[in-house]
């Protein structure tokens, strides 16, 4: 008699949704930024029409995207307390502690990954719903270059004790082809210093330079804040000295805090 159930269930199932599972499982909802169904690789599905407007006023709430929850950082009240994550036209790109990628804010599929070489500085700043307004800032987006910044934990070697370096990380802005990265030691009169909480963000990118600092505060002591001038091509350290510490960076001035801690504007020099 069970026999029996079983076989008229497994008809009744495959008349309402076309089959039945030898194995049990029950069917998973696909994960947010998975490939699936007609929008999957290799079919010739179309991507959805990016409809815009301008001014951008007006959204589609019964449309949202799911996006990787490593874009923001949240409170246990569910506010945005840090954001690691720029929007460029269509694309969203977003730093991690291991990484950059770009996700397709239609879709919410990843679009490229670019690893970062080396164990994370702070592997858990973004993680959890904790009241942190720490870690990297967003990547700086422009037509040819996606740039970020993060710290990574440099392992001793024989006699030389490890250290926190601020690593920089360029990609090709559509292939996400890894164009260099490059890692600038950190000044620390502690052996143990770690970079839990730190600040690291690029400030800056122009055709020529990439600018970047890490900041972090230890008992009133800052670690770090001066500012490293990379080649924005290959990387390699410009030997430039900045002069302030920047917030933004253009190729006509600075935008930093002045002595007495007044936002201040300064004009590049020659």
């Amino acid at each position: 008699m069970r026999r029996v159930l079983a076989t008229l269930t497994c008809l009744a199932a495959v008349i309402t949704i076309g089959g039945c599972s030898s194995g049990g499982s029950t069917p998973q909802a696909p994960r947010s930024g998975e490939a699936t169904g007609a929008g999957a690789p290799g079919t010739t599905a179309a991507t959805p029409e990016a409809v815009t407007a301008d001014p951008p006023t007006a959204f589609d709430a019964g449309a949202g995207v799911s996006l990787p929850t490593e874009a923001f950082s949240t409170n246990v009240g569910g506010g945005i307390t840090a954001r690691f994550l720029t929007l460029r036209d269509r694309t969203a790109y977003i730093v991690a502690p291991t990484g950059m990628t770009a996700v397709d804010v239609f879709t919410g599929k990843q679009q490229w990954a670019v690893p970062i070489e080396g164990e994370p500085g702070d592997p858990d700043n973004q993680r959890g719903p904790f009241v942190n307004t720490t870690g990297p800032r967003p990547p700086v987006v422009t037509e040819k270059l996606a740039a970020a910044a993060v710290p990574v934990s440099v392992p001793e070697q024989g006699t030389t004790p490890g250290y926190i370096a601020l690593t920089v990380l360029a990609a090709d802005v559509t292939t996400g082809k890894k164009a260099w990265q490059t890692d600038t030691k950190i000044a620390s009169d502690d052996q143990y210093a770690d970079a839990g909480n730190a600040v690291t963000k690029v400030v800056g990118v122009t055709d020529k330079a990439v600018i970047a600092s890490y900041e972090k505060v230890v008992y009133g002591s800052t670690q770090g804040g001066k500012p490293i001038a990379l080649d924005a091509k290959t990387g390699k350290d410009l030997s430039t000295e900045v002069g302030v510490e920047p917030y933004w960076v253009s190729k006509y001035a600075a935008i930093g805090l002045s002595d007495k801690r007044i936002p201040t504007a300064y004009p590049v020099k020659k």
